[in-house]
């Protein structure tokens, strides 16, 4: 991927050439080193946000294994495959450097994921939240 950058004299210049032309390989490589180490760091970091929230999501609100049926522990290996697979993606398609359409649209499903995530939790969370509020009730504590 290139884009056109200003140089020095003003003029615009192509950034590969641009790149070519006033570092060094080694540079280039330290460079290049540094940005894949940082993009495995947010790779890890997506990954890790998104597991949590996504399996809390698929095994029914809880992060304890030990309380969860057999059904919930598949659902959560489920909501862990779907996230390591759209991370997987993300991350491959940010270290190519491809800009194209199919990229636009693969960045809205990442974005679209993200929401979805992230809906899901709250919208559990606030399920948690009435259900405690009703069970704390004083219609709910008569009816017992």
């Amino acid at each position: 991927m290139s884009i056109n950058i200003i140089d020095e004299q003003g003029q615009r210049i192509n950034s590969v050439d641009y790149i070519v032309k006033n570092s060094s390989f080694n540079e280039v490589k330290k460079n290049l080193s540094k940005y894949q180490k940082m993009l495995m760091v947010a790779a890890l970091a997506s990954f890790l946000g998104s597991a949590i929230l996504v399996v809390q999501y698929f095994a029914g609100g809880s992060l304890n294994p030990a309380e969860w049926t057999g059904q919930q522990a598949v659902y959560a290996m489920l909501g862990l495959l779907i996230v390591a697979v759209v991370v997987a993606a993300e991350t491959a398609l940010f270290a190519s450097g491809y800009r194209g359409t199919a990229s636009i649209i693969l960045t809205c499903v990442f974005v679209l994921f993200g929401l979805y995530t992230e809906i899901s939790q709250s919208m559990e969370r606030e399920m948690e939240g009435v259900k405690i509020r009703s069970q704390e009730s004083p219609t709910y504590q008569a009816a017992l």
